[in-house]
């Protein structure tokens, strides 16, 4: 990513990048801007992300749980969007029924049932 950013002779510079050189690069691609799509839980980070990605041509995009299922699809409020999003993940590969298990801070599992609706599911330690 750091080359496509900034040029593969960043590379060298690594740690002296600047906002010029991820211009000069975006020039060069067939595609200037970079698609950056976020699925996030952490506000913190969201914003470290955004000050990042204002500083080189991109499209940021901040998806939420609506992106991925609607309240008719199962989608509950206080659902997490990065359950939806690796939940719409494994029925993209593998199509309806599906059942994501999640192991990250916590273990998280969720489900859609045979027409696609999400079942629900659950967040344990």
């Amino acid at each position: 990513i750091h080359d496509y950013i900034f040029g593969a002779a960043a590379s060298d510079t690594s740690n002296n990048v600047t906002e010029e050189m991820a211009q000069d690069q975006s020039q060069k691609r067939a595609v200037e801007k970079l698609s950056v799509y976020v699925v996030y839980t952490n506000a913190d980070q969201l914003t470290k992300l955004e000050k990042l990605c204002a500083s080189i041509p991109s499209n940021f995009v901040v998806l939420d749980g609506d992106d991925f299922f609607n309240e008719e699809q199962g989608r509950y409020n206080g659902m997490g969007v990065d359950r939806l999003a690796t939940l719409t993940g494994a029925v993209y590969f593998y199509g309806h029924p599906a059942l994501v298990f999640d192991g990250g801070t916590a273990t998280t599992y969720s489900a859609t049932n045979c027409e696609g609706k999400v079942l629900g599911g659950g967040i344990g330690p």
